[in-house]
């Protein structure tokens, strides 16, 4: 059964697609352009299967994912993905039956790629939405206790009526058994779901930017518009929002629990670490949190694909972008949490630059762009000149899980820092090839929409084009 992806005329298509592009390659040195969001009908439908079970900043095109694994990977492949975010590649893997293994540092990314991979039963999840919601209706809830500056982004009766439900979330014993655990994060899903929908915050900008119906005065359309949305965020009807919410997402989820009972495979997705740069195996508790307590090693020369799009270079706030949510899942309780989660995220700013610039293993092209960068600002060459060795880092852990004849593809963007761009696609491929990793192809592919901030500052850029690189791991 092959609803909703790839019919066999459009993987021949793909795989001559590719093979045509690969001599060219080989030939001339010709890089090609790939236009994914055209090329594949079904998958326009952002839609598909549980891919919209909740919003994620810098979403990869389901597309991208799907086209390599069809070429790459048969029934049964390893496919890793070291920085799965909200896990499109982890899906995309499981419906061509393939066995993906996900990493990410992010827990609530962590929990959505855990409920978007994994068929659940949508009878049992309605019936444990009839239990949760006649709970939290039968009233009684005094204000709670929230971290300072939440009453920024919610009224009070909302915040009231999010802390009630998530203390009824909260209400069930801790359970160390998978299926429970899987029912536990569905519902947690969609309670991080609802936490951007009842805030003040503009949902058409992925970092929190509160509503500010005066913006627009001169624009009598465009103010009638924002007043009426922020009249909407402050009703007080978290629950009702929370039953659509889930209803949405048991609707999804039933695609793909019937996808997979029609079928002749089956979903074994897992989540299993959260750092790239020294990948183990565990299992993701509720909430998305890692199982510290049952730990091994991800074992050599075991994955037949890696496929990722790492993040960018200091110009997307992801970080930001679910503050809200890492507040109220209490992965944040304070300052001092977030800024210890900030340290363990590539390419962060809480960097030193005593001792820069720059290590010994840096290739030429990065040490001149390390270099202009230090000119205006020392501290920002610091914050990519830590995200180029986190990258080095991860690109050897990938080489190591790697069977020989795998295959490594990055799908990367280049962003602009103090008016240029940095080449980050030929960094990454000195670095690739530094590593042992064997240049097959490079194509690009031009974005056509922006998941995340519209505005940035005077160091950053809007991104237009992704770059992808397929690398080779030999003997």
């Amino acid at each position: 059964m092959m609803t909703d992806l790839f019919s066999k005329e459009e993987a021949a298509l793909a795989k001559e697609t590719y093979s045509k592009q690969l001599r060219a390659y080989e030939r001339r040195g010709v890089v090609a352009a790939m236009d994914f969001w055209n090329a594949f009908p079904a998958y326009k439908n952002r839609d598909r299967f549980t891919h919209m079970i909740h919003s994620y900043p810098a979403k990869l095109l389901a597309s991208i994912p799907a086209f390599f694994i069809a070429i790459f990977c048969s029934r049964k492949c390893t496919i890793l993905d070291p920085f799965c975010g909200s896990g499109t590649v982890l899906l995309e893997g499981a419906l061509q039956g393939c066995r993906t293994y996900g990493a990410e540092i992010n827990p609530i990314a962590r929990m959505i790629s855990q409920i978007k991979m994994t068929p659940i039963d949508p009878s049992i999840l309605q019936e444990r939405l009839v239990r949760i919601l006649a709970q939290v209706r039968k009233g009684g809830r005094p204000r709670p206790e929230v971290p300072e500056g939440l009453d920024f982004w919610f009224t009070e009766e909302v915040i009231t009526q999010l802390a009630s439900l998530r203390q009824q979330l909260k209400s069930y014993r801790p359970s160390t058994d998978d299926n429970e655990i899987l029912l536990r994060n569905f519902f947690w899903v969609c309670f991080s779901s609802l936490i951007r929908r009842k805030s003040l915050a503009d949902p058409r900008v992925s970092p929190p930017v509160r509503l500010k119906p005066e913006k627009f005065s001169n624009n009598p359309a465009r103010h009638q518009h924002t007043l009426r949305l922020v009249e909407q965020k402050r009703r007080a009807d978290v629950f009702d929002v929370f039953e659509t919410v889930c209803k949405e997402n048991i609707e999804r989820t039933r695609h793909l629990f019937d996808y997979f009972q029609n079928s002749d495979l089956a979903s074994s997705g897992r989540i299993i670490w959260d750092d790239a740069r020294a990948i183990r195996k565990s299992s993701v508790l509720e909430r998305g949190v890692i199982n510290h307590s049952a730990v091994t090693k991800f074992p050599s020369s075991s994955v037949d694909l890696v496929l990722t799009s790492p993040p960018y270079i200091d110009a997307q706030k992801y970080t930001r972008s679910l503050s809200l949510e890492m507040y109220w899942l209490e992965h944040w309780r304070g300052r001092e949490d977030r800024a210890i989660y900030d340290q363990r995220v590539l390419g962060n700013g809480r960097v030193s630059t005593k001792g820069m610039l720059l290590n010994g293993n840096a290739p030429p092209i990065l040490r001149k762009e390390l270099l202009r960068i230090a000119d205006s600002d020392r501290k920002r060459a610091a914050i990519v000149e830590a995200f180029f060795e986190g990258m080095l880092s991860v690109i050897k852990e990938c080489h190591r899980v790697l069977k020989i004849g795998g295959h490594m593809i990055l799908i990367v963007g280049n962003n602009k820092i103090f008016g240029k761009e940095i080449p980050t696609h030929r960094i990454m491929m000195r670095l690739l090839s530094q590593v042992g990793f064997t240049r097959e192809l490079v194509i690009y592919d031009d974005i056509k929409t922006w998941g995340l901030m519209r505005e940035r500052n005077s160091t950053a850029d809007i991104i237009t084009r992704e770059w992808i690189l397929i690398f080779r791991r030999e003997p």
